[in-house]
């Protein structure tokens, strides 16, 4: 994957950072902590995996300013997301935080101009200041912690679920002007019908977050099947 080949540079089952060039990143199972400022303003990296089951820090501004990271898939989490970790990674639309981090370090996710969403599982009991800018919605369960920091803080919060997400997204897709019209969103699962030119992009963004489809082959659909969430 990517358009390159890298190297992680590790120690003692910590990832310190890496050399290379390529835009996509795995890191595999047995890695315990990424630490401060290894991925830092890596501005050519866009997808990022985290395949450990056993991590349980992603340091202080360890993927800060990657500009044109648009994925971040974290399999586990045991601990915490340190300050500045992802802030200023401006092209990023969606978080999913696993079950099990604890804490979610200040300004952990400002700057992130685009992001949509950030959902967080009721484990998070430590939070800090600013972790997101006003503009992403934090998804979570109605009576956790982070419900009760985004009340206070006045941001924006809805009750995780796939039908809150798929909305949140198709109301993305939307007010982008990139076509949102040739997709039938309604209910859940998503169901996608037509192609249009970033066709591949979005569905390997929705099969992201385990969305599923019909067969897009089926064309023949009627217009008032088309969902509206303003």
């Amino acid at each position: 994957m990517g358009d390159g080949t890298f190297s992680l540079i590790v120690e003692n089952n910590i990832v310190f950072g890496y050399s290379g060039k390529s835009k996509v990143i795995e890191i595999p199972d047995g890695i315990t902590e990424i630490h401060s400022n290894a991925f830092a303003n890596c501005d050519f990296v866009k997808e990022i995996y985290i395949h450990s089951s056993s991590l349980y820090k992603i340091g202080a501004s360890s993927f800060s300013n990657c500009t044109h990271l648009e994925k971040i898939e974290i399999q586990s989490l045991a601990g915490s997301i340190e300050e500045e970790a992802f802030y200023g990674c401006s092209a990023l639309q969606s978080v999913v935080i696993p079950d099990g981090a604890i804490k979610i370090g200040s300004f952990a996710f400002a700057a992130c101009t685009n992001l949509l969403f950030i959902a967080v599982p009721s484990s998070v009991i430590l939070i800090g200041d600013s972790i997101v800018d006003n503009k992403t919605i934090i998804l979570g369960a109605a009576s956790s912690d982070i419900a009760v920091y985004a009340s206070q803080n006045m941001l924006s919060f809805e009750e995780n679920t796939k039908e809150i997400r798929s909305k949140l997204i198709a109301r993305n897709y939307r007010s982008d002007n990139i076509g949102y019209k040739d997709f039938i969103i309604y209910g859940e699962p998503i169901r996608c019908y037509k192609s249009i030119a970033p066709y591949q992009k979005v569905l390997d963004f929705f099969h992201g977050l385990n969305i599923s489809f019909l067969n897009e082959a089926n064309k023949n659909v009627p217009s008032s099947l088309y969902s509206d969430f303003d």
